[in-house]
């Protein structure tokens, strides 16, 4: 995450085996990726957590009237267990073509960012294919496979980029 815009996450702090040091949820003043003071580790907000572990951390919060997790539980983790970060930037997606980011993630915090984020998966160059037959994407087994539509099939209701959901029946002609 550029350091600029880090501010607005939760921010780590790692060791050279990715263990965590220490976390802030949206400091003033990030701390920067030791060997690129440009960048910081930014939290995805994705997390693992052996259960019983996780119900002693949210029963002892809850005991003290702490509600948030970014504030809260994960600042106190690495105090207190073996916890580690993985560095999605290294992260390598088989079968990722030339037009599309080879670490995709956004934050969809907000409406707009969230039909941006759309966007970016959506049209013959995504940004991120979701369709890649060489990473599939596991789900509850009744996924279709997204459809694209022709732009004279748009062009009527003057919208672009948008995702039609599995169910929906419409005539399209050319």
């Amino acid at each position: 995450m550029p350091i600029e815009n880090a501010s607005a996450f939760g921010i780590m702090a790692t060791g050279p085996a990715g263990e965590l040091r220490d976390f802030q949820e949206k400091p003033e003043r990030p701390v920067p990726i030791p060997t690129d003071p440009s960048r910081a580790y930014a939290s995805m907000g994705n997390y693992l957590f052996n259960p019983p572990v996780l119900l002693e951390l949210l029963e002892q919060s809850n005991r003290r009237g702490d509600t948030d997790f970014g504030r809260h539980i994960l600042p106190r983790l690495p105090h207190s267990h073996r916890v580690f970060a993985y560095d999605f930037a290294s992260n390598k997606v088989s079968g990722v073509q030339p037009n599309e980011e080879r670490g995709y993630w956004r934050d969809i915090g907000t409406v707009d960012a969230y039909q941006s984020a759309q966007r970016d998966v959506l049209g013959p160059l995504p940004r991120f294919n979701l369709v890649n037959p060489k990473w599939p994407i596991r789900g509850d087994g009744n996924r279709m496979p997204r459809r694209m539509l022709p732009p004279a099939a748009m062009a009527p209701a003057g919208t672009r980029h948008f995702a039609v959901g599995a169910s929906a029946n419409a005539p399209i002609s050319e």
